[in-house]
């Protein structure tokens, strides 16, 4: 795509158009904001046109996030110095690249499932070429870095050379938290302060990948890394021990999610950890989850969970334990999450349970359909309007629609009720929060192929 840039916007600006043209109806518009009140509004189905629109939209998304928002083959937002896109400024947000390029793998597996290709299969297996990296470079083996790339990149390294709070006196050029890697990756520098989110992220993708994905090859792949991470957990005590020094403790959901993908993808490796398995997943599994509310400074922790227990649902093979999780997932979904609009988290929900829940079908539809035309960021102020009820300074009482918020990293892990933020610069961020859900939904059923 690299080659004819202007065929990838011919492509996205005919997708925009007829999502434009074959957007939300007055009457679908009406049930979301009912749903959002919590209520229980029908909703009419999206039909044909509708059904194109969402497809040829998720591709031109796809292509597009490929052209630009892969920077050596992690996800990436982007500064431009304009918004004609003429020269990257700043890489940003890498600091959760991995996690965001586990979501990107994860779609990647989802599309595969729903409409199996060359290429698709292709792209995951450079995605696990990159986490064969990140889990490499460090030194310390298993370990996942958040980032690594070319150390003499200019984009690159506007952001790494004060990552980690400022740089570092006696290494100028690097932050505090980034370094050259080990051989054979030299002329790179990595990311380091991994966290939980880190760790998530990349589990999610490896878990879609082995359970949609039937590639021998890629399979192979996928064990070795796991195998890898899984050994270094297991040395370190299940804690995320930075290398350089920074530590990170583990929690139980975490500690629950990475043994089930270990002893799911490596049982020869890992098979004297399934009695901690037991014990721990029983524990887990009777404790009720925190969700967070439509106005929590800090929702991202809701989308862990969801991609954590994306893994466990699709993974655990005792029919009881996967009740037990899925119906962490459906109390969830009934419990806080029913009235936030969350179309990622509304696919998830209808894949993992198998329910037929009409508000998650109005809200993976209805959002998609309503998903903000392109990712750069914008101003929105919401508080002055006549028809927004307000509690508070900063959000509302109910959530808002999708093409309401302002465009961010990945909008479903972002307070859906903020009523105001973002900003005039040229920064663009990838839709991978529009294809993940779209292509988890087409998988669960949901959402019909053109």
């Amino acid at each position: 795509m690299r080659k004819f840039p202007w065929i990838l916007a011919l492509i996205v600006a005919v997708a925009c158009c007829e999502t434009r043209a074959e957007g939300l109806t007055d009457a679908q518009r009406d049930a979301l904001r009912g749903i959002a009140r919590g209520e229980a509004p029908a909703w009419s189905a999206v039909d044909a046109a509708q059904s194109r629109a969402l497809e040829q939209r998720a591709g031109a998304f796809l292509a597009h996030y490929q052209q630009h928002f892969l920077p050596f083959g992690l996800s990436a937002d982007v500064l431009w110095t304009d918004r004609a896109r003429s020269e990257v400024a700043v890489y940003e947000g890498i600091g959760d690249s991995a996690c965001h390029t586990g979501q990107y793998l994860a779609a990647l597996a989802l599309h595969h499932a729903a409409a199996p290709s060359p290429k698709l299969l292709q792209d995951m297996h450079a995605v696990l070429d990159r986490f064969e990296v990140l889990s490499r470079i460090s030194g310390s083996e298993g370990y996942i870095t958040r980032f690594a790339g070319p150390i003499d990149s200019r984009p690159y390294h506007a952001y790494y050379h004060v990552y980690g709070k400022g740089e570092d006196p006696a290494r100028p050029g690097f932050g505090k938290r980034a370094f050259q890697g080990v051989a054979p990756w030299e002329d790179q520098a990595w990311l380091g302060w991994s966290s939980r989110d880190t760790y998530a992220g990349v589990q999610f993708g490896l878990a879609a990948a082995w359970h949609y994905v039937p590639d021998e090859a890629l399979h192979k792949k996928i064990e070795t890394i796991v195998e890898r991470v899984g050994k270094r957990l297991i040395a370190d005590g299940w804690d995320i021990l930075d290398p350089k020094g920074f530590k990170t403790p583990s929690i139980l959901m975490m500690k629950v999610t990475w043994l089930r993908l270990m002893l799911s993808v490596c049982p020869e490796a890992f098979g004297d950890r399934a009695a901690m398995y037991r014990e721990l997943s029983g524990n887990f599994a009777k404790q009720p989850l925190d969700w967070r509310g439509i106005d929590a400074k800090e929702y991202y922790p809701n989308n862990l969970k969801f991609i954590r227990l994306f893994t466990l649902c699709t993974l655990e093979t005792d029919p009881v334990l996967k009740g037990q999780y899925q119906e962490l997932v459906r109390r969830g979904w009934n419990g806080e999450l029913k009235t936030h609009l969350n179309a990622h988290f509304a696919a998830l929900y209808l894949l993992l349970t198998g329910d037929r829940d009409d508000s998650a079908l109005a809200t993976v539809q209805g959002q998609l359909l309503d998903f903000p035309q392109d990712k750069w960021t914008r101003t929105i102020d919401h508080r002055g309007r006549a028809d927004v009820a307000m509690a508070g300074a900063d959000y509302a009482k109910q959530a808002f629609l999708a093409s309401e918020w302002a465009p961010t990293d990945f909008l479903w892990q972002r307070a859906p009720a903020l009523a105001h933020g973002g900003s005039d610069a040229p920064l663009e961020f990838p839709a991978i929060d529009y294809f993940l859900p779209y292509w988890a939904a087409r998988v669960a059923g949901v959402v019909p192929a053109a």
